[in-house]
């Protein structure tokens, strides 16, 4: 049932977009109308209320420590985590986790607009389920129609949405500079679908995969 939900979904949005480009005029024409609606005062107090979220979640952002922070993403290009390997991919992700806890780690990010950190978002959902404890972090690098799933059909915005609202916090879109500077820089280990790296004082043989 849930599968025939997302392919309704992105059925729907597929024909969304067929309309845009054969008639672009229409689109253009409820554009103008919108904007002419920005000028209401309801609209202006609803970007009000909005910029205060906006600036209330940078207050909120998290601060990150090197030693016990780690990064779960990858697969965005060559997708090596697809619905066929998800299974591989789950196993290690949960063997990760393990070691993780074994060397200090309880802080994890996961880049959801990427395969293996989407499915490792919902292997940490679940943890915490079940009753684990650890700060869990959603991340974006990628606008929501750019993402990549390792599900053949993948999820609905609706679906991200409350998967992002169940963790501690959720960095929004960040650029190239912003993830150097507020993820890159504050991790000591992370995972791909190459396997987990992580700082030099973590030598090879301890590595769980």
């Amino acid at each position: 049932m849930q599968q025939y939900q997302r392919l309704r979904f992105h059925i729907r949005m597929t024909f969304e977009d067929l309309k845009m480009r054969i008639n672009p005029a229409w689109y253009e024409s409820r554009a103008q109308e919108l904007a002419g609606i920005a000028e209401q005062q309801e609209f202006r107090s609803l970007a009000e209320e909005l910029d205060r979220e906006y600036e209330e979640c940078i207050r909120s952002e998290p601060v990150l420590q090197l030693e016990n922070t780690m990064l779960f993403s990858g697969g965005y290009k060559k997708r090596k985590c697809n619905f066929l390997t998800a299974r591989h991919y789950r196993r290690s992700v949960q063997k990760v986790y393990s070691w993780a806890l074994e060397h200090g780690f309880d802080t994890f990010i996961v880049d959801e607009s990427t395969p293996v950190g989407l499915l490792a978002l919902e292997i940490f959902l679940a943890l915490r389920n079940n009753g684990e404890t650890f700060r869990l972090y959603a991340l974006r690098t990628k606008y929501i129609g750019q993402r990549k799933s390792y599900r053949l059909i993948s999820e609905t915005n609706v679906e991200l949405a409350l998967m992002e609202a169940s963790c501690d916090y959720s960095y929004q879109l960040l650029d190239k500079q912003q993830m150097r500077q507020k993820i890159i820089s504050q991790i000591s280990a992370w995972y791909d679908e190459k396997g987990l790296h992580v700082a030099e004082q973590y030598t090879k043989s301890e590595h769980p995969i």
